[in-house]
């Protein structure tokens, strides 16, 4: 990781008191939105293929565009938060929600596991 600290299980608290976060394509991007924090998520030239491709799978699914870190300008990142007006109430009910009333995976998963208990 270079230079760069890293803190283990700390994610949701780190989150929660930043005014921003910036990252890729991990988990707490999930958590930052629910959580209402602007996110900006950056890519890179030298990232691998499989990375790219997940970087893009999260800025789909947040509906964010991604900067790439070999345009990074200080009034480009000003102008991004300035402007940043994303709202993930609709993504994080559709999403996170279990009141959410399709219920459909829950007998899908219920099916699956009494099929493997019967192969056991």
């Amino acid at each position: 990781f270079g230079l760069r600290k890293i803190i283990y299980g700390e994610t949701n608290e780190l989150i929660k008191n930043s005014l921003f976060i910036v990252g890729h394509e991990s988990s707490a991007m999930f958590q930052a939105a629910i959580s209402d924090k602007s996110i900006l998520i950056l890519d890179d030239e030298t990232f691998p293929p499989l990375r790219k491709e997940c970087i893009t799978k999260m800025a789909i699914f947040l509906d964010i565009e991604i900067i790439s870190m070999q345009n990074l300008e200080e009034n480009r990142i000003i102008d991004y938060f300035e402007s940043y007006d994303k709202d993930h109430s609709d993504l994080i009910y559709n999403y996170f929600s279990m009141n959410n009333p399709n219920t459909e995976f829950q007998y899908l998963l219920l099916d699956k596991l009494k099929q493997m208990d019967k192969t056991l």
